[in-house]
């Protein structure tokens, strides 16, 4: 029974504490602290509404941020003795006991941000950070309004004399005139931040309204190295107010605004830094908080940094409309001159030159640790127009130029004074030269344009210039370049085509290329052949309608080819990013902005853009579909079985009338053959060497050889003869006259016609009837040739009827060479029958048609 009741009471005692376990393992994550030798425990957006008193007791860093927690109760950390750091931001936090943080003395970071504290002494005691003396850094920021908390939080900084070893303090501040004696105990702070900050997408506010002569008084034994009081607001600033400051190095006034001050009210308060060393001042983006008094524009006059050495200054974005460069040359060398590295004059309105350019040259190099000059984006010149380039004037002149020794950054782009034509630039002191940008300075290169003296230079900007007329050598002084931007640079198509990859063929260690928005139509498929180092290439904003060869860049990573012509990815091409992409060389290809074909040639185009393991962007792209209306690869994907079964349809049609086709052309061809083998036999004699000459009529015995029956015996001997022998001087071969007696007929016959230019067959009644009529029509027909088309003529009787039996005779001979006459009844003489006649017999056989 004692037994029972005793593991009841323990049952009893234990359960909490299991259930807290249970939550703390639910909302709770643990991961290894790395060179802290603990656990890293995060609640963070656990809804803990107070501390977990059963943590791990070798936590090192405790992330409680975002969570429910109102009160800080003593003791709550006690057994984190080995606790670093404590995130406790963004909880509502009405108060903090005195015995909160016993024992947290290896503390060396607190997180307090976003807390509901009013700063009075109940919810933050004189002692409650006593025990953290290990502190290192604090950040105690809120948006509670100094108006009502001004005398709390004077009162609350005694809390902070404790943090002996405190370095830095962020921290709220609504000091209307100096910061408490209880800071005066911050031995060793190094950087004291009020300025606006963000965490975690909350913003707060920096709240000090004035900047007094007093207001850091109480700093004046402490080593303050940085001040930060960036988007700061200020009301009234002293000229003394860093007086204090005996060890300040950097001053952030970054986005700082002031009621009827400007910029050079701002630069009046380092006077007091006279003949000390500044690392940083930044100075830039400084506003008046009045619009009335917003200006065009300040001088800036650099006589009272003069005898400062600053290191680091940056005064872009401040409204300066002048300045004096003239007084950082002067003699004695001031020592503004020779401590400045970093020097940061962009975004302003200068439009001041050098008064002595011979003073320039000689002392610009006096600046003999400066390492970054930024003179860039001189609002003045807006470079969001249309750029216009200078025409170009061929010029040889050299100019030198001297730089500081040490220089490796010059930003030249958008200067308000334009370069013009770049002559031959020889540069002195640029041996350790890494970036130069001359962007927007409407610069423009001719075939003599040359620069000198930066071998070592690695990134080059001419962007918005003119390069049209740029040799093709310009790039052979810049070996080691790994960047270079030609964006809009007027280069086009001819110009590469006519060089090639000769522009670019020096920079083997390139790795960066920039092409965009030039002329480039096509490009050389090998102009980037050698440029084995390049990894991003960018062709965006041009007219390409094919892509150049990247099989030779093994270590290319990006193209962009955004915004061009492209109708296709050519084969070859895809099948190149595919061999080069891999999981240790991904590639990221960009084609938005291109419209591509989505008709049946393009299939392979469109399974490539969705089975690729190269990088696109998107795989979604403009396309004309093949009923010529715009729509998106995605969609023809989705549907691509109704794509192919149009491809495979149409793919028949054609096959079948391809086919249908080829047949007819055979079967004409066939026929063709046919009717014209002798033309094609002579045509093929001809191919082989075997060339026929036909024979000339003065190479025959007879003119023309006389066919006829008895029937007609006396129009033949009179009429005919006369006409063409007699008159027209033709010689005539007439049976009855010439023909040998006792000869053999047929051979007398086939011997007459092969002496005889023509052959001229009087076709009568009479004629047909003769037994030697069929012998004589095959004989004539065999002396049709190739060479003698037009040899057989045909006079018929105009009264005779055809018979059907000798279609085979008339269909062999020309139409032009069949006459018509009234042999027998004795027609009344025709002249035009006779000069037909004559012109039949005497001209040449290719010419039977122009003369007829």
């Amino acid at each position: 029974m004692a037994a029972n009741v005793l593991r009841f009471y323990l049952l009893l005692t234990f359960l909490p504490t299991v259930k807290m376990y249970t939550d703390l393992s639910r909302n709770c994550s643990f991961s290894n602290g790395g060179t802290k030798k603990g656990v890293d425990v995060d609640c963070s957006h656990g809804g803990f509404s107070t501390v977990p008193n059963n943590l791990p007791l070798n936590t090192t860093s405790l992330y409680l941020n975002n969570n429910k927690i109102k009160h800080l109760l003593n003791n709550q950390f006690v057994k984190l003795t080995r606790l670093k750091y404590l995130n406790l931001n963004f909880n509502p936090i009405t108060d903090i006991h005195e015995k909160t943080f016993n024992h947290l003395y290896q503390l060396q970071e607190l997180q307090l941000n976003g807390h509901h504290l009013n700063y009075s002494v109940q919810s933050i005691p004189d002692k409650v950070f006593k025990p953290l003396t290990s502190l290192k850094r604090l950040s105690i920021r809120s948006n509670v309004k100094y108006c009502r908390n001004h005398e709390q939080f004077t009162a609350m900084s005694k809390a902070f004399g404790y943090l002996v070893n405190l370095q830095h303090l962020s921290i709220d501040s609504w000091i209307i005139d100096k910061f408490n004696l209880g800071f005066s105990k911050l031995h060793n702070l190094q950087e004291l931040d009020l300025s606006s900050i963000n965490i975690d997408g909350i913003e707060f506010k920096c709240q000090i309204p004035y900047l007094t002569n007093t207001t850091f008084i109480v700093f004046q034994s402490i080593p303050i190295s940085t001040i930060n009081l960036k988007s700061c607001n200020f009301y009234k600033i002293d000229r003394d107010v860093f007086a204090p400051l005996l060890s300040l190095d950097n001053i952030v006034l970054t986005w700082a605004g002031v009621v009827n001050y400007f910029v050079p009210d701002f630069i009046a308060t380092l006077h007091v830094f006279k003949n000390r060393t500044l690392k940083s001042v930044k100075l830039n983006h400084i506003r008046p908080l009045s619009r009335m008094l917003d200006v065009s524009g300040y001088p800036l006059s650099f006589d009272i940094l003069l005898d400062i050495c600053i290191e680091y200054l940056d005064l872009s974005y401040d409204k300066i409309n002048m300045v004096d460069f003239s007084t950082f040359l002067t003699f004695p060398i001031p020592r503004l001159t020779k401590c400045l590295k970093h020097l940061d004059l962009s975004g302003n309105f200068i439009t001041g030159r050098i008064k002595n350019m011979l003073n320039f040259y000689f002392l610009f190099p006096k600046f003999e640790n400066l390492e970054y000059l930024d003179l860039s984006k001189q609002s003045i010149f807006k470079t969001n127009g249309v750029t216009r380039f200078h025409e170009v004037e061929l010029s040889s002149y050299t100019l030198p130029i001297n730089l500081p020794g040490k220089l490796r950054y010059l930003y030249l782009d958008g200067l308000i004074h334009r370069v013009g034509m770049v002559p031959i630039v020889n540069i002195s002191g640029g041996s350790n030269m890494i970036s130069l940008n001359m962007s927007y300075t409407t610069s423009t290169f001719s075939s003599k344009s040359k620069i000198f003296g930066l071998e070592n230079l690695q990134i080059l900007d001419f962007s918005y210039c003119n390069c049209r007329f740029i040799d093709q050598s310009f790039f052979d002084t810049f070996p080691n370049l790994t960047t270079l931007r030609l964006s809009n640079v007027n280069l086009d198509n001819d110009y590469f085509l006519n060089i090639g990859k000769r522009l670019f063929q020096p920079l083997k260690k390139l790795q960066i290329l920039d092409l965009t928005k030039n002329l480039l139509s096509i490009l050389p498929k090998d102009i980037f052949n050698g440029l084995t180092e390049l990894k991003t290439i960018s062709l965006s904003f041009n007219s390409l309608v094919s892509i150049p060869d990247f099989s030779t860049l093994v270590n290319l990573n990006n193209i962009y080819l955004s915004y061009n012509a492209l109708a296709t990815v050519d084969e070859q091409t895809r099948s190149t990013l595919d061999k080069l992409t891999s999981d240790k060389n991904p590639i990221h290809v960009s084609l938005f902005g291109n419209t591509f074909g989505c008709t049946c040639g393009s299939s392979s185009l469109l399974a490539w853009f969705y089975e690729t393991r190269v990088d696109l962007d998107g795989r979604n792209y403009s396309c004309i579909d093949r009923m010529g209306k715009k729509t998106t690869t995605r969609l023809i994907t989705n549907n691509y079985r109704a794509l192919r079964l149009h491809c495979v349809s149409s793919t028949w049609l054609t096959t079948g009338v391809a086919g249908i086709s080829s047949l007819l052309v055979a079967l004409l061809a066939m026929f063709v053959f046919v009717k014209n083998k002798l033309k094609i036999k002579l045509i093929l004699l001809r191919m082989i060497g075997r060339y026929i000459k036909p024979r000339r009529r003065e190479e025959f015995l007879y003119d023309v050889c006389i066919l006829y029956a008895d029937d007609v015996y006396q129009w033949v001997c009179h009429d005919l003869r006369a006409e063409l022998e007699d008159r027209r001087g033709l010689k005539l071969f007439i049976r009855h006259r010439d023909e040998i007696p006792g000869e053999d007929k047929p051979v007398e016959l086939y011997n007459t016609m092969n002496s005889s230019w023509r052959v001229a067959l009087i076709l009568t009644p009479g004629f047909l009837a003769s037994e030697f009529a069929s012998t004589t029509m095959s004989m004539c027909l065999s002396f049709i040739t190739m060479t003698t088309p037009n040899r057989l003529m045909l006079i018929m009787d105009s009264n005779m009827n055809i018979p059907t039996n000798i279609d085979f005779f008339l269909e062999s001979v020309n139409e032009e060479n069949i006459y018509r006459y009234g042999i027998i009844n004795g027609g009344p003489d025709d002249p035009f029958f006779w000069n037909n006649i004559y012109h039949g017999i005497t001209a040449a056989n290719n010419n039977i048609d122009m003369i007829r």
